[in-house]
């Protein structure tokens, strides 16, 4: 018998990563005594909940930042914290994630996500590259965090591996869904890029040309409705509910500033578009979102001069294909009485959350008029 656990309506465990971040920020800022303790509390009690979600066979949470953030509070309290402390923290919490990333070894754990390399590469695979850097050569847990290390870049090799020079072309990030492409997947990336520069110096980036094409996506996936400029229609596409069909764009507004951050010199067109779009997006809090140090990471950056609206409006470009998702859209313009429509067909095998869509079509004009 299949049994699924999607809907068994099990809950995740209470935990404290995200909490503990944001007091691992706030004692750097602060050096207030109060909130170290408060950190190492938290990953503390992280720690226990870990561990008797495994020994009762529960996932700890569906997205990896929750453990992403245990390792980075511990990371920035580590100068500290005793040897002795750092010991207590450390080898325990990579010794716990460790089993839950032991496929062979643990047992069935109910709505754990195992989505490494398919576009929600949000799951308990990724979780390990950061758990590899925020222990390796502190001499508590060497060969643990270098076996860490060492799966996490191989499985950031695969899940890069279509996107590596030469290779972008008119691909885009994850799934042809915006709620997961355009939500939860992208901060995977600008995660991973990142670390990977704060760890070697590198802006991955400038190996990855046109990753994502995010902006461009987006701006094709973007039917302008003047009652609601902040939240226009897209035409349909992917498993989001199809009631108003209304692009979600309150956590888009992070993603854009982490595409510029990243791309501004390597992609100026993009970013300069991504800028526009970002003007039309209702502003949003990243650490709302779970991640407290994106506002710290992109605050000292210069603004990116937009396009002018009525620019892109005018825009000559009126088809654009995007391959990896076999999207063509087509339209007369980019206003709100301008006719909008997209043929989904021939993908290059990435349907992950495109259900029926090969084959269909999208026309909008006013209103959805097929």
């Amino acid at each position: 018998q299949v049994v699924s656990w999607v809907h068994t309506g099990i809950p995740n465990i209470r935990e404290w990563g995200n909490e503990a971040a944001q007091c691992a920020l706030a004692w750097r800022f602060t050096g207030k005594a109060e909130y170290l303790a408060k950190t190492r509390a938290m990953i503390k009690a992280n720690v226990k909940g870990y561990n008797e979600a495994y020994e009762n066979r529960r996932a700890i949470n569906w997205y990896a930042q929750t453990r992403i953030n245990t390792l980075a509070a511990y990371d920035w309290i580590y100068e500290a914290l005793t040897p002795t402390e750092r010991r207590e923290l450390i080898v325990p919490l990579l010794e716990i994630l460790n089993k839950f990333l032991d496929k062979k070894g643990r047992p069935r754990i109910r709505r754990l996500n195992d989505d490494a390399l398919t576009p929600g590469s949000y799951g308990e695979p990724t979780i390990d590259i950061y758990a590899g850097l925020a222990a390796y050569g502190d001499g508590d847990a060497d060969a643990l965090a270098e076996k860490l290390l060492k799966s996490g870049h191989a499985t950031y090799q695969r899940l890069l591996a279509p996107f590596w020079d030469g290779k972008g072309g008119e691909r885009c990030l994850g799934s042809a869904t915006p709620g997961y492409s355009l939500g939860s997947v992208p901060h995977c990336f600008f995660n991973f890029l990142h670390a990977w520069l704060a760890a070697t110096g590198e802006n991955l980036a400038e190996r990855l040309p046109g990753y994502m094409n995010m902006p461009a996506w987006t701006w094709w996936l973007w039917i302008p409705d003047p009652d609601k400029p902040s939240l226009p229609f897209f035409p349909g596409c992917g498993d989001d509910q199809h009631v108003e069909n209304r692009l979600r764009t309150g956590g888009l507004a992070v993603h854009l500033r982490q595409y510029i951050h990243f791309y501004r010199e390597l992609d100026p067109k993009g970013a300069r578009l991504a800028a526009t779009l970002l003007g039309l997006c209702p502003k949003s809090d990243p650490a709302a979102f779970g991640w407290p140090a994106i506002p710290f990471l992109l605050a000292a950056d210069e603004p990116v001069e937009p396009y002018p609206v009525e620019e892109l409006a005018n825009a000559s470009e009126l088809a654009r294909h995007f391959g990896n998702f076999g999207h063509v859209f087509m339209r007369s313009g980019w206003r709100p009485d301008s006719t909008y429509a997209l043929f989904p067909a021939g993908s290059d095998g990435r349907d992950c959350h495109k259900q029926y869509d090969e084959g269909s079509f999208v026309i909008y004009k006013h209103d959805f008029l097929a």
